[in-house]
């Protein structure tokens, strides 16, 4: 009997009343990290986190009565101070005049089994989450089409009162109306870029070509107070493969944050390069491979964000600006960087600006500039 409960491939333990460790077998030793000689004598409370102690207390009360507890899930602490999760079955240790004189406890390892439930869990959220956000993409989108053919009534018509009217006043109210319809034409945009962003064909883009065809857009997106500096890639960039209006409304959506981030002025920088990215010399940015890459680099000089903030700012209707944000901006830039093959970093801290660094795929082709390296 004593070979068989050493062999066992879970842990046994024996124990009083009391909670004292009288028995422990090569399993508690290999699972939990103490020798016997370490353990036995020792009350089973020790190897109890904090927040399980009411759980144990249950127990050893039932045990008293002469009642077994379990199979049940909890942790227990290891040598080493990890927790390990464990299911645990305790049943009386009954004499022969039936007395309850102890305890008997198996505890199996069950981590694989847990960190299988959560990755399960986690992705039948995810995939809850993707139909939710379909359902809401076709809603949004549909909305916002009909919503944009009403705003081009309100452009049309505060353009041609602007043509006409001499009045400096109501020519500058009339230039308030059309900045805020344009804003709304934007998010109209995004959301449209929401919810069919699927149904677009991607195309080879010239990433330099682009931004300088967007450059007079930005320049209005950033505001008076803000300036724009472009630095594009000295030398012809290979294309990337993507749609090139989402990537337009990727540029916009950056400007516009960046705007809000800097509310008495400052520098857009928005530059590009080609870059090899190499996990031997530098940390390869999230679902990158190593190869070929056009880098995009767009930094302010505003406010920065916390580590929390930053955590959260592409989570869809995740917004720090109650009264005018929708949360769909940045969400929408990273769907669209991930749809190209992409990826997207943020290097930001409170009080000194941020940076949003976005590497595309290099499509295969000759190209006039050298691969920089990636710094580290």
């Amino acid at each position: 009997m004593a070979a068989l409960v050493d062999a066992s491939s879970d842990a046994i333990l024996g124990g009083t009343l009391d909670g004292v460790i009288t028995f422990w077998n090569s399993s508690a030793a290999r699972i939990l990290g103490y020798t016997a000689g370490e353990v036995v004598g020792r009350r089973v409370t020790e190897l109890v986190p904090a927040d399980r102690q009411g759980e144990l207390a249950e127990v050893m009360r039932r045990l008293r009565a002469g009642k077994p507890s379990g199979p049940y899930d909890t942790k227990r602490r290891r040598k080493d101070g990890s927790l390990v999760d464990l299911s645990v079955s305790v049943a009386p240790v009954i004499d022969s005049d039936g007395s309850v004189v102890g305890a008997a406890t198996v505890a199996r390892d069950i981590t694989e089994r847990v960190h299988a439930d959560e990755h399960r869990d986690a992705l039948e959220e995810q995939l809850q989450q993707a139909e939710l956000m379909g359902t809401v993409g076709q809603l949004a989108s549909g909305v916002a089409h009909d919503f944009k053919n009403l705003l081009a009534i309100v452009v049309a018509h505060a353009e041609s009162a602007a043509d006409i009217e001499t009045d400096l006043h109501v020519r500058k109210l009339l230039a308030e109306i059309r900045l805020a319809a344009d804003r709304a034409v934007q998010l109209s945009d995004d959301l449209m870029a929401f919810g069919r962003r699927n149904l677009t064909e991607p195309e080879p883009v010239d990433l330099n070509a682009l931004i300088s065809g967007t450059c007079e857009l930005l320049r209005v997106a950033v505001g008076s107070k803000a300036a724009l500096s472009v630095h594009l890639a000295p030398t012809r960039l290979p294309a990337v493969l993507a749609e090139p209006h989402q990537l337009e409304q990727v540029l916009l959506n950056l400007a516009m944050n960046a705007r809000d981030a800097m509310p008495a002025g400052g520098t857009l920088t928005i530059a590009t390069a080609r870059v090899e990215l190499d996990e031997r010399q530098a940390r390869l940015p999230p679902g990158a491979s190593p190869g070929p890459y056009v880098e995009l680099t767009v930094t302010d000089t505003g406010t920065g964000m916390t580590d929390v903030v930053a955590a959260r700012i592409f989570d869809r209707f995740y917004t720090t600006k109650p009264l005018t944000g929708t949360g769909l901006g940045l969400a929408t830039v990273k769907a669209v960087i991930t749809d190209a093959g992409g990826s997207i970093e943020v290097d930001t801290k409170p009080g000194s600006g941020t940076s949003f660094r976005i590497y595309l795929p290099a499509m295969p082709g000759p190209s006039a500039s050298p691969p920089a390296r990636r710094p580290g």
